[in-house]
């Protein structure tokens, strides 16, 4: 790879692929899942700038995809991680105001603030989300195994957009990523 002159772009004059992702690209469901990786990719990471740990984040992503098939799952884990990389990482793992573990309790998403909230120092608002037990231990874990119900992946998504909304100030489409998975 050379510098071009007088543009901030380089030449790449040779190149090797490591992975061509072929069982993925034989399954209509994960091309929409990785094209949905790529959008968000380009969203969140704008031309010029550098996060640590971005590509590898969507590199891991595409070789689940590869080797697991479609799974709404790798969608999801992808996007939380991209939220920690941006410094939007979602505290669920105990109450953000008085520390109280969340071990298998429900909790109180505040989206605004990207935190946590014990029953007992949040209230149910327009800006809160009751996160059941099984998902908020999922969202302090997302690489591990779920079995969501239908409800537990709706109020997922409705936590993630809305949390990508507060900071992006725009609203997502991902169910067309997402639909025929």
């Amino acid at each position: 790879m050379k510098e071009r002159k007088n543009t901030p772009l380089f030449l790449i004059e040779q190149a090797q692929v490591i992975s061509n992702f072929s069982k993925l690209r034989q399954d209509y469901s994960s091309i929409l899942i990785a094209s949905g990786l790529l959008e968000l990719s380009q969203h969140l990471f704008k031309e010029g700038v550098q996060e640590e740990g971005a590509f590898s984040n969507l590199l891991a992503s595409l070789e689940h995809l590869e080797k697991e098939g479609a799974r709404r799952r790798v969608f999801w884990s992808f996007l939380i991680r991209n939220f920690e990389i941006m410094g939007w990482g979602l505290r669920l793992h105990s109450c953000e105001k008085c520390g109280k573990n969340f071990a298998e309790k429900n909790c109180l998403f505040d989206i605004i603030q990207g935190s946590g909230l014990c029953e007992h120092c949040g209230q149910v608002s327009a800006h809160t989300l009751l996160v059941p037990s099984n998902l908020s231990s999922w969202l302090c874990d997302p690489q591990s195994s779920c079995n969501f119900t239908s409800h537990e992946e709706a109020l997922l998504q409705e936590l993630l957009e809305k949390h990508y909304q507060h900071h992006l100030h725009m609203m997502p489409d991902w169910n067309r990523f997402l639909r025929v998975v």
